[in-house]
């Protein structure tokens, strides 16, 4: 199939939040649903999420580890909205930033 060899369109609003030590803290929007489209997207324009060693990230973030799939990366869903899939009513779902992540190490 043809259609499988072209990108699909990956949209992403954002808004700096904060500039502290060598970090840029950002709110990202993304208007699509890509797989890693946040990861790529910051990582295609210099910025990679902290701890993302597989997008760039040099930094670390949280404990350390040896498994890659255990490394922690500085990325967090504030808050998600998706359509319930058999009343097809938004459901927005909340979180608060981790109380771990407060003491997280940033290795910079």
């Amino acid at each position: 199939m043809l259609g499988d060899y072209f990108a699909k369109e990956a949209v992403t609003r954002f808004r700096v939040l904060e500039r502290r030590a060598g970090l840029t803290f950002v709110e990202l929007f993304p208007k699509t649903g890509r797989m890693h489209q946040l990861r790529l997207q910051a990582s295609s324009r210099g910025f990679p999420v902290l701890g993302d060693a597989l997008y760039g990230s040099v930094g670390t973030f949280g404990p350390a580890s040896e498994l890659a799939r255990e490394k922690w990366i500085a990325l967090h869903a504030k808050r998600l909205t998706v359509e319930h899939p058999f009343r097809k009513v938004a459901l927005v779902l909340e979180s608060a930033v981790p109380e771990n992540w407060q003491k997280a190490e940033l290795g910079m």
